[in-house]
């Protein structure tokens, strides 16, 4: 349904907001070139780690014969090499936490707590993302508050007309009130303003679903 842009407007979908929604805007060339290489420097640096500190182990545990200055170069190779991989661990760890945040997120969004908020930082793509993230649990949160209210103000309506033809009704078949016209007219009356407010909830339900019909008419 989003990419085809097929279907009724769904009932939680904001009334100002256009259906279908539009196609969500394609990465630009010069984020794919910038991630392309990044991924691959990080690669290259990773495998000349990995090579170096290989070789250095070699020469330090006497497998590949040097002398002793090479030895302890190869030696404080290794050992600045553990420290690169600790330090790039720890940078990778804080360039990833905004994503685990938005993961996180996500995840309370989809047990229907919609007060879930990120931290924008990291990159400005990452920020641009956490930004909408917020914007968008923050409309579905207001969505979620107008629905629930919107039901307990339908239960009250419908709930005090039902509550006063069965009060009048028990006081009617425990003789208090007298069976006659009148007092059978003002049961018929709150009858039919129950029958308009189910029929006024039955009208939202189509608008929200696109399903109701308009007949339009020029007017002066």
């Amino acid at each position: 349904m989003w990419a085809g842009g097929r279907g009724r407007r769904p009932s939680w979908w904001p009334a100002e907001e256009p259906w279908p929604p539009p196609h969500p805007p394609r990465p630009s060339g010069r984020v794919l070139l910038r991630f392309g290489l990044t991924f691959s420097l990080s690669l290259l640096t990773l495998a000349a780690i990995v090579a170096a500190g290989v070789w250095a182990a070699l020469v330090a545990l006497g497998v590949i014969s040097a002398s002793w200055e090479l030895r302890g170069a190869a030696l404080a190779i290794l050992l600045g090499g553990i420290g690169c991989f600790i330090a790039l661990a720890r940078a990778m760890r804080r360039r990833m936490a905004p994503i685990a945040a938005l993961i996180e997120g996500a995840a309370q969004i989809e047990r229907g707590d919609y007060s879930a908020r990120v931290p924008e930082r990291g990159g400005r793509e990452v920020r641009a993302l956490a930004r909408t993230f917020n914007t968008m649990s923050e409309r579905l949160g207001t969505i979620d508050s107008q629905r629930r209210s919107f039901l307990a103000d339908v239960a009250h309506e419908l709930r005090t007309p039902l509550s006063i033809m069965r009060g009048r009704l028990e006081a009617m078949i425990d003789g208090i009130h007298p069976r006659d016209d009148d007092h059978l007219r003002a049961i018929l009356e709150h009858a039919s303003s129950l029958e308009r407010l189910v029929a006024d909830v039955a009208t939202v339900a189509l608008a929200e679903t696109g399903s109701l019909p308009l007949h339009l008419e020029p007017l002066d």
